[in-house]
């Protein structure tokens, strides 16, 4: 399944549960924009999490030692990126449920939909080749230790969009 595809079925999912106007709450697209930053950062856990798995039986490797030694790095210099988008969704979310009742039955939906996508992201690659898989491992590794802050770069139009709206910190 490809990425828009998953990206498509759990916008579907969003729309059945009545929650899918918090992604297209404006017309100037701050859903559309904090929902492309968040599932990047949703894509990165995942390949994480398949890198780790697929090296679990090679725990005296280097590589898995090292591709976990750079995403601990990377959350850290991202720390404050990733509260603000999960500080954005959960407020996203409140804003949209009128009672506290319905926040939290919309927080559970949306936490196991994007669970579910982060999942099927991860079993995609664990599906490639071994030397696919590994190529794609070693790619993710050189990702989290480039230099600076290219993460945050690569979604600047986004992040600026996102960051028209004014969110308590």
């Amino acid at each position: 399944m490809k990425i828009n595809s998953v990206i498509g079925v759990i916008a579907t999912a969003f729309m059945v549960l009545g929650a899918a106007s918090i992604w297209a709450q404006s017309a100037s697209g701050y859903g559309v924009h904090l929902r492309q930053v968040y599932f990047a950062y949703q894509k990165v856990l995942a390949r994480q999490e398949a890198c780790v798995q697929a090296h679990a039986e090679q725990t005296q490797a280097k590589q898995p030692q090292a591709n976990t030694d750079v995403f601990v790095l990377w959350q850290q210099r991202h720390a404050s990126l990733i509260a603000e988008l999960d500080g954005r969704l959960t407020a996203l979310i409140k804003g949209a449920s009128t009672t506290q009742q319905e926040f939290v039955r919309q927080i559970g939906k949306y936490e196991s939909l994007i669970l579910e996508y982060r999942r099927t992201e991860r079993d995609q690659l664990l599906a490639q080749s071994p030397v696919s898989l590994a190529q794609t491992c070693e790619a993710h590794r050189r990702d989290l230790a480039q230099a600076g802050d290219q993460w945050s770069v690569e979604h600047a139009p986004a992040l600026a969009e996102i960051r028209k709206r004014a969110w308590p910190e």
